[in-house]
């Protein structure tokens, strides 16, 4: 049995482009942006085609690219409906008509080389800029990092105008820069909402080109630790290492330390390989790796950087017959690759099983001091082995050394060792000393993986940096609202397990409200609640009631704002992540979706699923694509439905969502985060899941 290991954390603002894109285009009559109409879902189809709307001016010209999921390398054959222009059969090269048609909107059609799939976007024909001032193109797509060379004219001679990128002369880090004689830089990661304007100015005349930017190699460079947790053919599998990739030559190179069932442990295990993103932000690496028998392969979905530089993260999921599992990559500050940065307080949570089999599940606080010690009778866990648990009281023996490996500077990668004493509350962990490498992200992240032989215990988790009050923490650190989502199972890891919800906490010992669902029952509304906090290290005893059942779960809060949480019953383990709720709006836009669980609540057949889902502001039909790994067999690409759908959230952000795909169908409850951020649980007898929406841009 394998307990589930996701460990949350704030996403940073903005994540990988999804299956569908609705450009914002613009009139090409002055450097005002408008939108232009919005296509129905329908009219999209499997094939994405950039940009998905825009406007361009009367004989005027823009360029179209389009990607199919399910073959990356498609070409594709262009048409358009007649009267609304033409259009090069081969290249996407639209050119308008001499005059506006009625209506002024036209299709544009991409037929794929693969089986005939097509997909549509919709031009709409506006009237030439006033003054006479015109681009050589009024919609360009560029990749990530790539560069296009606009030009100008007016009257039919050539003029140099001053150059604007957003509004912006010569452009900003975020849009892309552009140089004075027309040369555009885009951004290492899409903008916000996937494209921009560039605006030409000539005296009183002006003229704007839409921009779409999409994801490219460049969007994943440099270096970043990585982790995931699965299964293979003989049970729990846990992964952790750090690479580094090379957008010119499409390179992975790196380390892991490698946990499974089926070998004792590798550490520090080299990798090797390549890696190739596509447009819409997902992405695959092939690796030759020894500890994995041979090679392993990834999927990824990217998550794009708020500030226009590479991928701050990226949703990972293991995807051969091999072996599953759902993790993440996190781009490391390579300054910080030192000892010392491990100071103060750290929230954890561990999740795996413990040397007799059983599902394990551990959450607490630890400090550091700076020197690579933490102390004893500074540190607190809660602990839930297979049921025995410290509900009535936490564990404080524990305590531990972070230590140097010959990695230290190239990959961020140490040693660690957590020991618990004589008083641990449960028998199970009494007077062990637990093995771990850990990766640094930076001084606020820390990724870590058991060590040990599969006899003492599998492991695997991260920590976060904490508040450094101790002594002083209060019921008010708890205050809001707050959406969590748990994995687990029953204490012998017969029957998988799941919960989330929405816990609403008032800052003084009391949760007002709150919505539950999953293995204890759909949107059960909780009859009385409460919490306490302990003011030496901060550790949050939540007390649920529901109906005449209670249900205890322990949490430690991070300086990000998450719980890390875990329940502490006799009858069911889980841990996850809770995160601070600062909307309760339906989700809209384009994501990266990750899911992990399993198949059935009794045959722990592990699936992950990583892919798009795209949500434009008032459409109710989700769209996208998912990778299915369901422990070994594989689904790629796989369109999602236009039967789904997506009911808006009540007052708590609980919404409901429908996800069909012609393989299988997903019903959840999702919790509403932030704008960027999304939980769901499945809530159907198809799976026991979890998942994360990310918005892409």
């Amino acid at each position: 049995m394998r307990m589930r290991n996701r460990i949350g954390r704030l996403v940073p603002a903005a994540v990988a482009m999804a299956a569908l894109l609705w450009v914002v285009g613009c009139g090409g009559g002055s450097s005002t942006t408008t939108v232009p109409p919005t296509p129905p879902p329908s009219a999209a189809g499997p094939v994405t085609i950039y940009p998905g709307t825009v406007s361009v001016p009367v004989s005027g010209q823009a360029q179209f690219s389009a990607f199919l999921a399910s073959a990356p390398t498609a070409t594709f054959t262009w048409s358009v409906a007649s009267g609304g222009g033409s259009i090069d059969g081969s290249t996407g090269l639209y050119t308008a008509p001499s005059s506006i048609p009625s209506p002024a909107t036209v299709t544009v059609t991409a037929t794929s080389s693969t089986g005939g799939t097509k997909g549509t976007a919709v031009v709409t024909i506006v009237a030439a800029p006033a003054g006479g001032l015109a681009l050589n193109l009024s919609a360009v797509v560029v990749p990530a990092g790539g560069t296009f060379q606009f030009s100008a004219t007016s009257g039919g001679n050539a003029v140099t105008p001053t150059w604007q990128v957003a509004g912006v002369t010569l452009g900003d880090s975020v849009h892309g820069s552009i140089g004075p004689s027309g040369e555009y830089v885009a951004p290492l990661t899409p903008p916000p909402g996937g494209s921009t304007t560039v605006t030409a100015i000539s005296g009183s005349a002006s003229a704007t080109a839409t921009v779409v930017v999409v994801f490219s190699n460049a969007s994943l460079n440099g270096q970043y630790a990585f982790s995931y947790s699965g299964e293979d053919s003989k049970g729990p599998l846990f992964v952790a290492g750090s690479f580094s990739a090379n957008p010119a030559t499409g390179a992975i190179n790196g380390i892991e330390d490698y946990n499974s069932t089926a070998q004792a442990p590798v550490a520090a295990s080299p990798v090797s390989g390549t890696y190739s993103v596509n447009p819409d932000g997902s992405a695959t690496a092939t690796l030759t790796d020894a500890a994995a028998g041979g090679s392993e392969t990834w999927n990824l979905a990217l998550v794009a950087s708020s500030q226009g530089q590479t991928a701050p993260s990226a949703s990972l999921v293991r995807f051969d017959a091999t072996a599953t599992g759902s993790g993440e990559a996190d781009v490391q500050n390579t300054s910080q690759f030192a000892l010392g940065v491990f100071n103060g307080n750290y929230a954890f949570r561990l999740a795996g099983r413990d040397g007799s089999g059983e599902p394990l599940q551990i959450a607490g606080m630890l400090n550091a001091n700076g020197a690579g010690i933490i102390g004893i009778n500074l540190c607190k866990d809660d602990i839930n082995d297979g049921g025995t648990n410290s509900e009535a009281s936490p564990d404080t023996t524990l305590h531990g050394v972070f230590s140097a490996s010959a990695n230290l500077s190239s990959n961020g990668r140490g040693t660690l060792q957590l020991i618990y004493g004589a008083n641990t509350i449960v028998t199970n962990v009494n007077n062990a000393t637990y093995s771990f490498a850990f990766y640094i992200v930076n001084n606020t992240h820390i990724k870590i993986i058991q060590t040990d032989p599969k006899a003492t215990a599998q492991l695997a988790g991260d920590l976060f940096s904490a508040p450094n009050t101790d002594g002083g923490f209060a019921n008010s650190i708890v205050k809001g609202n707050y959406a969590f989502t748990l994995n687990g199972s029953n204490p012998t890891g017969t029957r998988s397990y799941a919960v989330g919800g929405v816990l609403v906490t008032n800052g003084s010992g009391s949760v007002s409200s709150a919505e539950l669902d999953g293995g204890l029952g759909e949107d059960l509304v909780l009859t009385s609640s409460s919490y306490t906090v302990d003011t030496s290290l901060g550790r949050i005893l939540f007390t649920i009631t529901i109906s005449s059942t209670t249900r205890n779960f322990a949490a430690y809060p991070a300086s990000n704002g998450t719980l890390q949480m875990i329940e502490l019953d006799t009858d069911l383990l889980a841990g996850g992540t809770a995160y601070p709720q600062t909307s309760t709006a339906t989700p809209q836009g384009t994501f990266a979706f990750n899911l992990t669980g399993n198949g059935n609540t009794t045959s722990f057949a592990e699936q992950d699923v990583i892919g798009q889902v795209a949500i434009p502001s008032g459409v109710v039909i989700p769209l996208g694509n998912f990778n299915v790994n369901d422990k070994g067999t594989l689904t790629s690409a796989t369109p999602i439905e236009n039967s789904s759908s997506i009911v808006a959230p009540d007052i708590d952000g609980r919404g409901t969502m429908l996800l069909d795909t012609k393989p299988a169908n997903y019903s959840f409850a999702y919790y509403a985060v932030s704008g960027t951020t999304t939980l769901v649980i499945e809530n159907d007898g198809a799976r026991v899941a979890t998942g994360i929406l990310l918005k892409q841009f």
